[in-house]
């Protein structure tokens, strides 16, 4: 299975948002500091996966 935030193939998988993500990129998105010049980066990237999460909760049909 490949995280879907790097694209590597990893064997232990976190699911976040609905999407897998690899331990390491949640690690570093868990740990990633307000100065750091990557957390605008990691800011849209768990937009991007809230977005998708959302979605995909909207086309549930609650009849069924």
């Amino acid at each position: 299975m490949c995280c879907e935030i790097c694209g590597k193939e990893a064997k232990k998988m976190i699911q976040l948002l609905g999407s897998f993500v690899c331990d390491d990129c949640f690690k570093e998105i868990a740990s990633v500091s307000v100065d750091s010049e990557d957390y605008d980066y990691y800011k849209e990237v768990v937009k991007a996966l809230l977005r998708n999460y959302k979605y995909e909760r909207l086309i549930v049909n609650p009849v069924e």
